[in-house]
């Protein structure tokens, strides 16, 4: 499976070089990006979201409910994001300047916080 870009971390079930993803013989990888794509790019970002929520679906790992609160997670993220370039813009501040990155790097953490509630649930199961 090969990764790019999505904006987003998320932790998602692989099995190596495969696309096809069986539960149990599944590899756990981390994905990190470090920025969102912009409102501008929201038809790009949807799709990222329809492959993250697909490939979860396909691991079969995580319920139904929980993808779809992860998915919501990394939306709010993304929109988050978007309103921290606007107030670093109306602030004098470069819309992606080091300011902008300080900040969503605080906004990561709290969604990284919030998606690591829902994979406690899967880690204590095995």
């Amino acid at each position: 499976m090969e990764v790019t870009k999505c904006n987003a971390s998320l932790t998602v079930w692989q099995k190596n070089g495969n696309t096809e993803i069986e539960k149990g013989k599944a590899e756990k990888v981390n994905i990190h990006t470090s920025r969102p794509v912009k409102r501008t790019g929201e038809k790009k970002m949807n799709k990222k979201i329809e492959e993250m929520k697909k490939s979860m679906m396909d691991a079969g790992i995580y319920s139904v409910e929980d993808i779809e609160e992860i998915c919501r997670l990394e939306i709010e993220y993304a929109q988050e994001c978007e309103e921290i370039a606007n107030q670093c813009i109306e602030e004098g501040y470069p819309s992606h300047g080091s300011n902008y990155d300080l900040r969503c790097e605080n906004a990561r953490r709290y969604y990284d916080e919030q998606i690591a509630y829902i994979d406690e649930k899967y880690t204590q199961e095995e």
